[in-house]
């Protein structure tokens, strides 16, 4: 463990429920240990392995030593709250769990915990539920699809497959999770249980729903060599914040103390990489650059802070770490082009965002002065700014590959930056492709209805979380006009939207903000083809 702050054990023994589930998730030449926390990375022992990279059958070759949630914003009324995680050693501002109104034993029972599950688990069990034999794997019986509405906790908490249309999840005739990747450890998370005794700061009351997931791709080498987390926070108070989303990382390249670091505006990602070409204590096959990488909103500000208490140091108070978010110094200086990131003329958000292959522009290798002797380094990077009205979501994708300089590669320290580049471009356009904006099932259902002799319309729905629309996926063999209908359980049409169909592909949206909680009856229809499908309108 890291000694940093005073730790203060009375605290943590008087408070068992703080005690952190855990899981790790290895796949391809990567993996994580997770915590159910703000401290998403990092292990319950404070064992010097966030994530580790590459995998060994012996050693555990760390990359990330923590990384942790970190918001800050301001309500109506201005005043300011935080929610932030670094090593669980002050306190916590995050507990299990969605926001409820009470949390006792049966509550702790329910969510103090990560959910891990495979792609091949899922395969199984819609081949096998109802099968002679078969038993279930606890995690799909035991997914946490639904809240306690008595309790005010949200109906839907997980994504899942409902097979027979019933907005209910039934693992026992049919229904599945859904997962994104081959390996996938699932968690939900509140700050409003308890005081914030990390940071000091007035709580949001939000839910956080995470899943931290990876591919087996070992011919697809940026998948190969990446984990995702997928996250999405909801507002569960009744106040509207203008807010900031950061992930803070401790990155440690063996070595904690010949780190070094900087970020790529262009591909909204920050990094970890080695001062030297000296192979250090727990590094295998070469030395490694680690990345961590907002996929669908821009980077707006990525700072490096040092391992003491100095104006660049840690943070102590809420406005300190709210500042972080923003790109600025501990005391609200700004942060300024070259150096030390101090004093300079020209104001950024952006540190060290130069390149250290090539030597241009402002990195840690040519800061002048310097930022510090050989220290202990942490990156915040945040997103660009939002607001959360009550009941409204943001979901935020990101990913963290990492990278090492194929074999003889002169200044391979560098060399594996400039490979970390290569993968992330890479990754972000599959993302583009594959994943649009945060775009996740919580319910996937479907009953077709075709006029009979007719050529059929296929239909896919998803939420798009960002915008919080109902989309429409439409592939149509003719050019025609349609109506799309949302229905509620009254039979009363909650909205109405008319449109022409293109043949072939087609996307059509429609927002539900402000739809009643519930199930709808969506509809789509035309002179031709009609379809119909139950979906859940989810917060």
């Amino acid at each position: 463990m890291k000694p940093l702050l005073p730790i203060v054990f009375l605290f943590l023994m008087t408070h068992p429920v703080f005690a952190q589930t855990f899981d790790s998730l290895s796949m391809n030449n990567i993996g994580a240990n997770i915590l159910a926390g703000g401290k998403v990375f990092g292990s319950e022992d404070g064992g010097k392995d966030g994530i580790y990279y590459p995998l060994s059958e012996n050693i555990k070759n760390n990359t990330v030593y923590a990384g942790g949630y970190w918001l800050g914003g301001v309500d109506m009324g201005g005043l300011l709250h935080v929610a932030a995680q670094t090593y669980n050693q002050s306190g916590f501002d995050y507990w299990t769990g969605p926001v409820a109104t009470n949390y006792d034993a049966d509550y702790d029972n329910r969510y103090n915990r990560v959910w891990s599950i495979t792609r091949q688990e899922i395969n199984n069990h819609t081949l096998n539920y109802n099968s002679e034999g078969y038993i279930m794997p606890e995690v799909i019986a035991n997914w946490p699809v639904h809240g306690n509405v008595a309790n005010g906790e949200p109906y839907y908490l997980a994504p899942f497959t409902d097979v027979n249309n019933d907005g209910v999840y039934h693992p026992d005739q049919g229904d599945y999770p859904i997962i994104n990747g081959d390996k996938a450890v699932y968690f939900i998370i509140n700050d409003a249980r308890l005081p914030h005794t990390e940071t000091g700061g007035n709580p949001f009351g939000i839910d956080i729903y995470s899943m931290v997931y990876a591919y087996n791709a070992p011919d697809i080498p940026f998948l190969h060599n990446s984990i995702f987390l997928n996250t999405r926070i909801v507002n569960r108070s009744e106040q509207t914040y203008n807010m900031l989303f950061g992930m803070w990382m401790d990155f440690d390249m063996g070595n904690l103390y010949n780190d070094a670091t900087g970020c790529d505006t262009l591909l909204n990602m920050y990094y970890g990489y080695n001062r030297d070409t000296i192979s250090e204590e727990m590094m295998e096959n070469g030395l490694p650059a680690q990345g961590c990488m907002m996929l669908n909103h821009h980077l707006n500000s990525c700072l490096v802070s040092k391992n003491d208490f100095s104006v660049q140091g840690n943070p102590n108070t809420p406005d300190e770490y709210y500042r972080y978010l923003n790109g600025l110094w501990k005391n609200g200086a700004p942060l300024t082009y070259g150096g030390n990131g101090m004093g300079g003329d020209i104001a950024t958000h952006y540190m060290f965002s130069g390149n250290p292959l090539s030597g241009e522009g402002w990195t840690m290798l040519n800061a002048d002065p310097p930022f510090s002797p050989p220290t202990d380094l942490r990156v915040q990077g945040s997103i660009n700014p939002f607001s959360l009205s009550p009941n409204e979501q943001i979901c935020i994708d990101m990913a963290f590959p990492a990278a090492q300089a194929p074999s003889g590669t002169p200044m391979p320290h560098i060399a594996a930056v400039a490979q970390l580049k290569e993968y992330a471009q890479e990754i972000q356009d599959w993302y583009d492709t594959s994943f649009g904006n945060c775009a996740i099932d919580l319910l996937a259902t479907g009953v077709h209805d075709f006029t009979a002799n007719q050529p059929e319309m296929q239909v896919h729905i998803r939420y798009d979380m960002a915008s919080q629309n109902v989309v429409f996926d439409i592939s149509s063999p003719y050019q025609e006009q349609v109506n799309l209908q949302l229905i509620n359980m009254e039979g009363k049409i909650a909205q109405n939207y008319q449109a022409v169909l293109q043949k072939g592909s087609n996307t059509l949206s429609f927002s539900f903000t402000g739809l009643p909680q519930g199930m709808y009856i969506a509809s789509v229809s035309s002179t031709r083809n009609s379809w119909r499908g139950k979906i859940i309108v989810p917060f």
